[in-house]
């Protein structure tokens, strides 16, 4: 039987978010490498965002500005009269805009699936569901009471032990030989 659960645990609900967090950076970390790329025309520019990988998670925002660099012929100072060589050119400037909604609800609800397998026929789903919510209630509320320092043996003389709570001491006379 495969349930859909209407919340996800603290786990997953963590790798959901740090997914969509990676898948950020690298949008931001793609953009940027993409900012650099000089473009002849606008054109040019808008088909470089087409060729852009889409993310799953994420509707991006471009723009494309249009950029003049001043060059000399030389590298030191400019002369007083000397006219610069003016360089046009275009680049596209990408960033993450809204989040998709319908893709990370995708994603939630593949993560909140799971399946319980059973080898009784006679019990119905919703009965198989309780009775595993219950077990787990049970094992959760035991976890403090199965942990090694209370179930610890706590050793009253040197070969006798015997099992009682924590805050039980050995006896301090020892036995001499």
């Amino acid at each position: 039987m495969v349930v859909h659960s209407t919340s996800l645990d603290k786990r997953k609900q963590k790798q959901l978010d740090a997914l969509i967090a990676k898948e950020a950076k690298e949008i931001e970390k793609a953009a940027a490498e993409e900012a650099t790329v000089r473009y002849n025309c606008r054109e040019d520019a808008e088909t470089g965002f087409d060729r852009f990988v889409q993310p799953q998670y994420w509707l991006l925002d471009h723009t494309v500005e249009e950029v003049e660099e001043r060059h000399y012929g030389h590298r030191r100072r400019p002369r007083k009269d000397e006219q610069p060589r003016l360089e046009r050119y275009f680049r596209l400037v990408i960033k993450p805009g809204k989040q998709q909604e319908n893709a990370i609800a995708l994603l939630r609800a593949r993560l909140s699936a799971f399946v319980l397998i059973s080898n009784d026929p006679r019990r119905t789903a919703l009965e198989l569901l309780r009775e595993y919510k219950e077990q787990m209630s049970v094992e959760q509320g035991s976890a403090s009471s199965s942990s090694p320092a209370t179930s610890a043996p706590c050793f009253s003389s040197g070969l006798t032990a015997s099992r009682c709570s924590p805050t039980c001491r050995p006896s301090r006379s020892w036995s001499t030989p």
